[in-house]
């Protein structure tokens, strides 16, 4: 059985997931992607071929080791085939992180409209059309850079972790900070989702969260909305198959 690596390198972290087939059999967040990591893998799972989505800068070492150590190896870009389409004007600086989850979720809801939400240190609220379109999104600040910027910014509101009791409204300066973080980028989810239903005309949009503060957001909104954790390994590894052929 062919065995697959997909590569999310995001803002804070990476994400590497092993598929034996369609199977999600491993899977590992790191700081940082190495060679001596990346060896590691490869010889433990007999992995024959990876694709890689990065957001940031990359060594090169990383693409040499794995052009060189595998039968194929994708790097994500605007260039690459997808199994969806993609209207987006400027393709080119479209997100490889953003495209991977809109795959994900096409292939876990196709045939309907979906409202990807990626919650992550920025967070992503994509959506996908009916007829498996990437028609676009919003990208705001995730809840933890909301709570950083607000203590950063001024001198007297203090640093509040994202976990922890959210009330409707706060009763004190904690609780203000982190329900207006929290329930505030759920309320631009939920207002996003009325968007959709009114442009594209459909009644239904299935709402799909994933990233560090996924299932913080969903546990807050009112909203049902599906936790997929790995909805953006998911696609990448789609978006490789897809290409097995070229």
């Amino acid at each position: 059985m062919k065995k697959s690596l997909t590569i999310d390198m995001g803002n804070s972290s990476a994400k590497l997931a092993v598929y034996a087939g369609d199977v999600l059999i491993d899977r590992q967040r790191v700081g940082k992607v190495t060679c001596d990591l990346l060896a590691s893998i490869v010889a433990q799972h007999g992995i024959e071929q990876a694709i890689l989505s990065s957001v940031t800068k990359t060594d090169g070492h990383i693409d040499d080791f794995l052009h060189s150590h595998l039968r194929r190896y994708l790097r994500l870009s605007h260039s690459t085939p997808l199994p969806i389409g993609v209207k987006y004007a400027t393709p080119h600086t479209l997100g490889s992180d953003r495209v991977a989850t809109a795959v994900g979720a096409w292939f876990l809801n196709p045939g309907a409209a979906s409202l990807v939400v990626d919650a992550g240190t920025a967070a992503t609220i994509d959506v996908v059309d009916s007829e498996g379109n990437f028609l676009g999104g919003n990208i705001v600040a995730g809840i933890g850079t909301r709570l950083k910027a607000l203590n950063h910014y001024t001198s007297a509101l203090p640093l509040v972790e994202a976990e922890g009791d959210t009330p409707a409204w706060g009763y004190d300066t904690v609780t203000a900070l982190r329900s207006g973080a929290v329930l505030g980028l759920a309320a631009e989810v939920e207002a996003t989702v009325a968007r959709v239903k009114e442009q594209l005309h459909v009644d239904e949009v299935t709402v799909f969260v994933t990233g560090g503060d996924g299932a913080l957001l969903a546990r807050h909104m009112t909203l049902a909305a599906r936790v997929e954790n790995d909805l953006l390994s998911n696609g990448l590894y789609r978006i490789l198959r897809y290409n097995e052929g070229n």
